[in-house]
């Protein structure tokens, strides 16, 4: 039987600073042989992020449960 994993990475916001831009690719490079999802609120717009690393797929969820209502006390 094959385990298949897959990479999930929340996103919570439409720009990164360089602290987290710097650890994005850092995981997209360390987890490349893996798929990849941008777990993000509905509406947020991250199409910056997707088209520097269109190897991902997206994932919409709630804006309740993250985003920028709560931020990362949203899926902390």
């Amino acid at each position: 039987m094959r385990t298949t994993v897959k990479v999930i990475i929340p996103i919570y916001k439409t720009t990164l600073n360089q602290w987290e831009n710097a650890a994005l690719a850092n995981n997209m490079r360390q987890l490349a042989t893996h798929p990849i999802v941008f777990l993000k609120p509905e509406g947020l717009n991250i199409n910056p992020i997707t088209q520097q690393y269109p190897q991902s797929t997206v994932m919409e969820v709630s804006d309740n449960w993250i985003g920028t209502r709560r931020g990362i006390a949203g899926y902390n």
